[in-house]
C-alpha cells in the first residue's frame, strides 16, 4: 500500500525550451514511428501549448487542435496516423513509404484537408529534413510559424538513420553564417528546439540552440549533455555537476550528469546547439510513467 502512495505521488516529468514562455509547437510523425510513440510526442506539445504549462505523463488522448500549431505525417507516419484515427494538417515526403489508400476518412475530417507537398525521389536530403524546412517555413493552424517541433520516430530506427536525424536536427537549428544578397546575415529558423520522446528506450532527446527545462525528474536522474561547435558555452544549473559557461573538452565532459535536489534543472548554451539525452522514466530510481 505504501508503494502505491509514493508512485501516485510521482510528479509526470516535463522538458520545456528556455526563453520561450509561450512555445508554439509542431508534431512530426516521422515513419515508422510507434502509436504509443505518437501519442507521448502529442501529449508532450499538448503540455508545451497548455496555458500553466502540464506534463505528458498525464495527457493520455490527442490535445485539441487549438493547442497545436499542427500534425505532420512524414511519408510513411501517415500510416501511424491513420491508426490513431488522426487528421494531419500536413503530409510531406517522396511518398515511397506512405499507405496507398488514402482515401478513407481522417478522423473527423475530410482528405481533402490535408495538404501534401511531395518530394522528389531522386534528392540530397531526407523526408525529414524536408519536413522541419516545410513547417518551419509556413504555419500550419494559425498561420504562426512553430518554435518547438515535436518529434516522433527520431530513435529507434536503423542506427545510420538515428545518427543521421541527431545530425540533421543539429545542423536545422544551428544559425547559418550565410548572407543574403542585400549583405543583411540570414535569420535562424523559428524553430529552436526540438524534442523526441522516445518510449522504447525511456530517453528523451532535446537538441535546442537555447536550452531546455527538466521538471518532475525524481533526484539522481540521469542526463547528458553534448555541444557543437567546441566553442558553444554550456551552463547547467540544478545538477550533481553544474556548469558555468563551459565549453565541454571532448564528448564525455557532459556524459551522464545527474538531477538535483529542490527544483527543476536547466540546460542552456549560447554559441551553438546542445543535445540533451535524459533517461526519463528509469524504474530503478523511481522514475514516473510516460
Amino acid at each position: 500500500m505504501l508503494g502505491r502512495c509514493r508512485a501516485a505521488r510521482r510528479r509526470p516529468w516535463t522538458v520545456r525550451p528556455l526563453a520561450d514562455r509561450a512555445p508554439h509547437p509542431v508534431v512530426l510523425a516521422l515513419n515508422g514511428c510507434a502509436p504509443a510513440e505518437l501519442r507521448t510526442a502529442l501529449a508532450c506539445a499538448a503540455a508545451l501549448a497548455a496555458p500553466c504549462g502540464g506534463s505528458p505523463g498525464r495527457a493520455r488522448s490527442p490535445p485539441p487542435s487549438r493547442r497545436l500549431g499542427g500534425l505532420v505525417a512524414v511519408d510513411g507516419g501517415l500510416r501511424t496516423c491513420e491508426r490513431l484515427r488522426l487528421a494531419p494538417d500536413l503530409l510531406v515526403g517522396d511518398l515511397d513509404s506512405a499507405p496507398r489508400s488514402r482515401q478513407r476518412r481522417h478522423g473527423h475530417r475530410q482528405p481533402a484537408a490535408m495538404r501534401l507537398v511531395r518530394f522528389p525521389a531522386n534528392k540530397d536530403y531526407s523526408d525529414f529534413v524536408g519536413a522541419l524546412a516545410v513547417s518551419s517555413a509556413h504555419g500550419l493552424r494559425d498561420g504562426d510559424a512553430p518554435t518547438v517541433a515535436v518529434v516522433a520516430g527520431l530513435l529507434g530506427g536503423e542506427l545510420d538513420h538515428e545518427w543521421a536525424n541527431v545530425l540533421d536536427a543539429v545542423a536545422f537549428v544551428t544559425p547559418t553564417p550565410a548572407r543574403r544578397p542585400a549583405g543583411k546575415p540570414t535569420q535562424p529558423p523559428p524553430i529552436h528546439t526540438l524534442l523526441a520522446p522516445c518510449r522504447a528506450r525511456n530517453r528523451v532527446v532535446a537538441v535546442t540552440r537555447r536550452g531546455v527545462t527538466l521538471g518532475g525528474f525524481p533526484p539522481g536522474t540521469p542526463f547528458s549533455v553534448f555541444a557543437t561547435p567546441a566553442t558553444a558555452a554550456v551552463t547547467v544549473r540544478g545538477a550533481a555537476w553544474p556548469l558555468r559557461g563551459a565549453r565541454l573538452r571532448g564528448a564525455s565532459h557532459g556524459l551522464h550528469n545527474r538531477t538535483a535536489r529542490g527544483g527543476p534543472t536547466d540546460v542552456a548554451v549560447r554559441g551553438g546547439v546542445a543535445v540533451v539525452v535524459v533517461r526519463a522514466a528509469d524504474r530503478s530510481n523511481g522514475g514516473g510513467d510516460w
